[in-house]
């Protein structure tokens, strides 16, 4: 899928189809995807793109943020934000 130029020509294309409340649940979708694809005791790395990383273990999946733990301290982190450390 990721490989194929015109599923994400076709996908554009419906997406610019979308209303604004097609769109909103499109949304939320996408968002409980990126909860999905993490599980509490996964190790991570976060941080802002050009900040500082920091490396830690999720230890709560929220709607929006995840609950990590570092040697530094806990921290509520944006799915947006992390990612599964190698």
């Amino acid at each position: 899928m990721k490989n194929n130029p015109q599923f994400w020509i076709k996908l554009k294309e419906n997406v610019n189809k979308m209303s604004e409340k097609e769109l909103d649940i499109l949304s939320e979708m996408v968002q409980m995807a990126k909860v999905r694809a993490f599980s509490i005791g996964d190790e991570v790395i976060f941080g802002r793109p050009k900040g500082r990383k920091h490396k830690g273990v999720i230890e709560a999946l929220g709607n929006a943020k995840a609950k990590i733990r570092t040697n530094a301290g806990e921290w509520r982190v944006p799915y947006s934000l992390m990612r599964k450390a190698a």
